[in-house]
């Protein structure tokens, strides 16, 4: 055997490493809340479901997304929170699960018949944009960040992963480049502060109305609305100017790269993916103009409450896969044999099923560790200081939200601020931003929410730690832009 056959052979050995850290994650799972007493008020159940969590979030990090979110439904099942039965069904019987699978398959047929391309084509070769990365990064993200508003974030980020990836691919980048990081990290982090500018919608409406009971007055939704955009905008745009001192990504290749060395085919959509197009659109702008129509209008009954986003993008994707290709090819747009392999993301799949279901048991009342979490919080809040109670109104949420549920910690941070925030004399419409949007910026762990579940497990990013550090980053820019601005706006509304 040459050296180089040996060398081989010693690369082709299971790594020591991955043992460990399979090991780690097993005794997390299953021995932490079983070996280590309870503490702090969480109870011996408490104990085990933040055990499962951990023991999750670990394997994410060290070793990979399948395993070990399949074994977080077991080891939750066997915590004593829920039987077997149950915790399976908790896990893949939630709606975001299904309608992930659903907008895959309608979001991702875009991609596959062109109309990604398609779009980096035609994109890329507006004159505004020639040349000019910062400026096309920084218009994608806003615009389509602002989409958000109206478009549900998990088909729009699914479908905008789709659309960055050609574009990273057209460009010559390499998958695991910085620059497809930049990208996915830029998209999530639009998608996510967009989809929070305005709570006038489910929970996040909610939150904020819960808010105006603990102060004891109204929240001027146009007021919060436009704090928060101007948050946004400032995060976005320091993003994306940082995004190569700071980050190291090459624009290089984006700024010189030529649409003309794009296949001819990518000129004009083919008749799939204008079907599919038309299809998907009328998907969105139905859920649109459902949320916008006032109670008690049928149509929105029967979206927003029977149908349900899920709903609409499964009816969406079935009609995919009935309606003719217009190829004469005598198929339809969508075959589910054919194309459900490329399309659908398992991993994203598993891992909103598992770290949702985890995250809300991990804020579950009853177990204690949303109270020990808030208590570990609370003297934070000791200073009567307008700009300190400002501060820590917005970093606490920002924490918290980043390992469990945001409706849960949102709802736990209220009645611990609001007397805090009444006693500074801070602006209650300020300090109401501080905690109902920052509590909804989830990026840095998979259980944050469903589009960082969705971002984590993408394959185009495989590396955990850049992902934590593009995530991390831009966390940091946006709690910066929102103590900026809300400083701006407490010292003048006072």
């Amino acid at each position: 055997m040459n050296m180089n056959q040996a060398k081989a052979a010693a690369q082709a050995k299971y790594p020591v490493s991955k043992v460990i850290h399979s090991a780690i994650t097993i005794f997390l799972m299953f021995l932490f809340g079983r070996v280590i007493p309870p503490f702090g008020g969480i109870t011996e159940v408490g104990m085990n479901v933040l055990g499962v969590f951990l023991g999750v979030i670990y394997g994410y990090c060290t070793c990979e997304i399948a395993w070990p979110s399949i074994l977080g439904f077991v080891a939750y099942g066997l915590s004593g929170a829920v039987t077997m039965k149950d915790g399976i069904q908790a896990m893949m019987g939630q709606s975001v699960v299904f309608q992930s699978i659903c907008a895959f398959l309608a979001a991702g047929a875009l991609s596959e018949f062109g109309f990604s391309k398609w779009f980096v084509r035609w994109s890329l070769s507006r004159k505004v944009f020639k040349g000019k990365p910062i400026v096309y990064i920084w218009c994608f993200l806003v615009i389509f960040g602002l989409s958000a508003v109206v478009i549900y974030t998990v088909p729009l980020q699914v479908l905008l992963y789709a659309v960055w990836a050609d574009i990273a691919e057209s460009c010559g980048y390499e998958k695991n480049s910085k620059f497809v990081y930049a990208g996915f990290t830029g998209i999530m982090l639009a998608c996510t502060a967009g989809d929070s500018l305005i709570p006038y919608t489910s929970w996040k409406l909610g939150l904020a109305e819960t808010w105006s009971a603990a102060v004891g007055g109204e929240i001027n939704l146009v007021l919060f609305g436009l704090m928060t955009t101007l948050i946004f905008l400032l995060a976005i745009t320091a993003y994306v100017l940082l995004l190569k001192p700071i980050l190291k990504v090459d624009l290089s290749r984006l700024q010189a790269y030529d649409t003309n060395r794009m296949p001819e085919e990518t000129k004009h959509l083919r008749p799939r993916a204008k079907r599919v197009f038309v299809v998907y659109m009328i998907t969105v702008i139905i859920c649109i103009v459902a949320t916008a129509l006032p109670a008690g209008n049928p149509l929105k009954k029967l979206v927003n409450s029977n149908l349900t986003n899920a709903g609409m993008y499964a009816i969406c994707a079935v009609i995919l896969m009935i309606l003719p290709s217009g190829e004469g090819d005598g198929k339809a747009c969508l075959d589910f044999k054919v194309h459900a392999k490329n399309l659908i993301n398992w991993n994203s799949v598993f891992m909103c099923a598992t770290c949702i279901t985890l995250a809300s048991a991990v804020t579950k009342a009853d177990y204690g560790i949303s109270a020990w979490l808030s208590g570990v919080f609370q003297p934070l809040f000791g200073s009567s200081s307008k700009w300190v109670t400002l501060v820590v109104a917005a970093l606490v949420p920002l924490i918290a939200t980043q390992i469990g549920s945001n409706i849960a910690f949102g709802s736990a941070m209220i009645p611990i601020v609001a007397p805090f925030v009444i006693a500074s004399g801070l602006n209650p419409v300020v300090a109401c931003v501080a905690v109902v949007f920052m509590v909804q910026q989830g990026y840095c762990l998979p259980g944050s929410s469903s589009p960082a579940a969705i971002y984590h497990s993408h394959d185009m990013i495989p590396d955990m730690k850049e992902r934590v550090k593009f995530a991390g980053f831009g966390t940091l820019l946006i709690f910066l832009s929102g103590v900026l601005v809300l400083s701006i706006f407490n010292f003048i509304l006072g």
